[in-house]
């Protein structure tokens, strides 16, 4: 599924930013663990934080990272260099 052909369920998916920071009374985590099997969820989550940022409601210290079950094929192709 191509989320960026789906321009709600892209917006909606960045709402999990949203409540990563209300949730922590607006502060951002040091990281933040996206669980993966394709890539764009995380960039959702970061425009959501994105937005935030830019509107001054929380600080910019965070850091994203993704990772996927073992052998979940389109990064695990990726990370070892498989086709």
């Amino acid at each position: 599924m191509n989320v960026n052909l789906r321009p709600y369920y892209a917006e909606g998916s960045k709402t999990m930013g949203f409540e990563i920071a209300e949730q922590l009374g607006w502060r951002l985590p040091d990281n933040i663990v996206c669980p993966m099997a394709a890539d764009r969820w995380i960039t959702k989550i970061r425009k959501g934080l994105n937005e935030l940022i830019a509107l001054g409601l929380v600080e910019t210290s965070h850091t994203l990272f993704r990772r996927a079950a073992t052998g979940c094929s389109p990064i695990a192709a990726v990370k070892t260099g498989q086709t």
